[in-house]
């Protein structure tokens, strides 16, 4: 639906961004599964249906 979204508070945001991203540079880097994600997100307390990943 045009206009949901979630505001979530920048803390939250940045402790997702490190893991999500932190080792996107390594040489050995593999994406992470969905399943990975999912737990990262939920680990940040981004929960519910609109966090939920495809």
């Amino acid at each position: 639906m045009p206009g949901t979204g979630h505001i979530a508070p920048i803390r939250a945001v940045w402790e997702l961004a490190q893991p999500w991203y932190g080792d996107r540079l390594d040489a050995d880097f593999t994406p992470h599964t969905r399943e990975h994600n999912q737990l990262l997100l939920e680990n940040c307390g981004f929960t519910g249906e609109f966090w939920r990943l495809p």
